[in-house]
């Protein structure tokens, strides 16, 4: 296929803005949220934040192995399924007003988050022909950024 917007690839591009949409719209107003609802220390609310980041950054050499080793399709729906539900536990979990019980979910959800973002990378090149590598990554690369005037 020679043709650069396909259903596939601008389906990825979405599935990307709305991925980093959550991650800046999480990021902004979630710290806030824990400041009202707990009683910590604005240096135990940073951890709101950092736990995100830290599970993202440490998530990825392992879904890097992941994706060698297993199809990246399994991969893809594996990560979207687990950050899909760790998004939900919020709603869960902030009315039970427990600070360690969000910094855990924080975790695992900064965890998916590295997963997901990996897939979706990895497959977007694979959409991509071949003679138009750069400006389809551009694109792509452009979604994340649209993403944070959004969010």
């Amino acid at each position: 296929m020679n043709r650069l917007f396909h259903r596939h690839y601008v389906t990825t591009l979405l599935v990307n803005l709305l991925l980093f949409i959550t991650f800046y719209l999480l990021n902004a107003s979630l710290p806030l949220l824990a400041a009202q609802k707990f009683e910590v220390s604005q240096g135990s609310l940073g951890w709101v934040v950092t736990a995100f980041v830290l599970a993202t950054v440490c998530s990825r050499p392992l879904i890097g192995h992941w994706l060698d080793r297993y199809e990246l399709k399994r991969m893809l729906l594996l990560s979207a399924s687990l950050f899909t539900l760790f998004s939900c536990l919020y709603l869960i979990i902030l009315p039970i007003e427990s600070f360690s019980l969000l910094l855990i979910i924080r975790v695992l959800h900064g965890f998916s988050f590295g997963m997901i973002s990996s897939s979706l990378s990895l497959s977007v090149t694979t959409l991509i022909p071949k003679h138009r590598q750069g400006e389809g990554m551009g694109y792509f690369v452009l979604s994340m950024n649209l993403a944070s005037v959004l969010g």
